[in-house]
């Protein structure tokens, strides 16, 4: 980490530009958000007049220009509707078509899924500099068909996703639409990210809440405007002109008028002297910073070196043989404490995955393989589809071995480590006390 060139010549140039005008205007934050909606079967009965549709398409009409907004539809089906857009007036239209694919008749309610694909949406196709935020409506809690699977999802979004959010600077906020929704989850997810929850009792709230949501996403609040220096106070130049007396006649040597004192006028400091030294001071304190990374640098480099040996001597060798010839190698070498397991790809040149199966039923993060004290062991990550040891399926966490079949949905691999050699396993024995050692001569 360091400051470039050019970074520092904008600050330099932004301190001038402080220092020499009067106002500095606010700029408008970006938006991006996408709306979840709740389309069970249920909704219908506590929305039947559709204001959820109605109270969308006003809000949506509201934003402004620079706003990006995606809409997903969620029941037993995640349905990315409308990818994110930018909300330009001729956009809108098309954005606003997109609510008539609301029709409540959907089956069960799949929300951690729907939370999962919304901020992917966030992360692969959110603008850097702007604000995300995640919109849902729900009437009910966590339901896959499976009680069991419905506990594990919901702590999933409990502790995994809404943490994922976070990271991301995504704000999740939740609307609980009947006295059925999970409250507990969904102001956990608020509060984890940042967010703020609420709760309506019926459909005719919904208008409300949404207008408090839009008071605290999408109304950019402008930072006040920075007030212009006050002048330092001048002293009025005396202009009276003092008159000359008339000489006195008179024996003695005549006195002479003592000169009335003008006080001078009060200097004020140029201007040029405080954006110099405005100037030295933020070079200063550049040249400190940069000094202070340097030194971590060079302690983070020493750090990785020592990571990098260390890895080198505690990792056993093992290796994942893809059987079903899914991915793009066909053997992976596993050198590294944990490697991960998915369909996400690389983004941003960061390795999300390190071995990618580009399927569409392998969850977005869906195992882990990790190296703890010399023993290999994988770990689901809440996937849709499930991962198995042959034939056995994991639930959290299981030890590998030798020969094991992993199967990630229905891909097989075959994990292999080599064993450790007698000369490995051989202990440490006692000394018979008896014995001695032979002189030397």
């Amino acid at each position: 980490m360091s400051i470039s060139i050019k970074k520092y010549i904008t600050l330099i140039f932004s301190l001038v530009l402080i220092l020499n005008c009067d106002v500095v205007f606010p700029a408008a934050a970006q938006k991006d958000i996408v709306l979840m909606i709740d389309n069970s079967g249920s909704m219908k009965k506590n929305d039947p007049h559709f204001l959820t549709k109605t109270t969308l398409t006003e809000f949506v009409q509201n934003l402004s220009e620079d706003t990006q907004v995606a809409l997903l539809i969620f029941d037993h089906n995640i349905n990315l509707t409308l990818p994110s857009t930018l909300v330009t007036q001729t956009a809108k239209d098309n954005i606003l078509a997109n609510f008539d694919k609301i029709d409540f008749k959907g089956r069960l309610t799949k929300l951690p899924a729907a939370v999962e694909r919304a901020i992917y949406e966030l992360k692969i196709k959110g603008r850097k500099e702007a604000e995300k935020s995640i919109i849902f409506i729900t009437d009910g809690i966590v339901d896959t068909g499976d009680k069991a699977r419905d506990r594990d999802k919901a702590r999933w979004l409990r502790e995994n996703l809404s943490e994922d959010a976070a990271r991301a600077g995504i704000k999740i906020f939740g609307i609980a639409l009947s006295d059925q929704a999970d409250f507990e989850l969904i102001q956990s997810l608020a509060q984890k990210t940042g967010g703020e929850y609420f709760r309506a009792f019926t459909a005719e709230d919904i208008p409300q809440i949404f207008s408090k949501i839009d008071s605290l996403i999408v109304k950019i609040q402008p930072e006040p405007a920075i007030p212009p220096p006050t002048p330092l106070p001048r002293t009025k130049p005396n202009t009276e002109v003092v008159k000359p007396q008339k000489p006195v006649k008179s024996l003695a040597k005549p006195e002479l008028p003592t000169p009335k004192i003008v006080p001078p006028i009060e200097k004020r400091t140029p201007r040029l002297m405080i954006i110099l030294a405005g100037l030295i001071a933020l070079t200063v304190i550049a040249l400190a910073t940069l000094f202070i990374l340097k030194s971590k640098k060079r302690k983070a480099s020493r750090a990785s070196e020592f990571d990098r040996h260390s890895t080198d001597i505690f990792i056993r060798r093992a290796t994942l043989k893809d059987l079903a010839g899914v991915t793009e190698q066909n053997t992976y070498e596993i050198t590294e404490k944990a490697i991960r397991i998915g369909r996400m790809p690389q983004y941003e040149g960061t390795t999300i995955n390190h071995i990618v199966i580009n399927k569409n039923t392998i969850s977005h993060q869906h195992a882990i393989i990790e190296c703890r004290d010399q023993s290999f062991w994988v770990i689901d990550q809440g996937s849709t589809n499930g991962t198995f040891v042959n034939g056995q399926k994991v639930i959290g966490e299981m030890p590998l071995k030798h020969g094991d079949i992993i199967v990630f949905d229905v891909y097989e691999f075959e994990f292999t480590m080599p064993e450790i050699s007698d000369a490995d396993l051989d202990e440490t024995v006692f000394r018979d006390p008896e014995a001695t050692l032979d002189k030397q001569t």
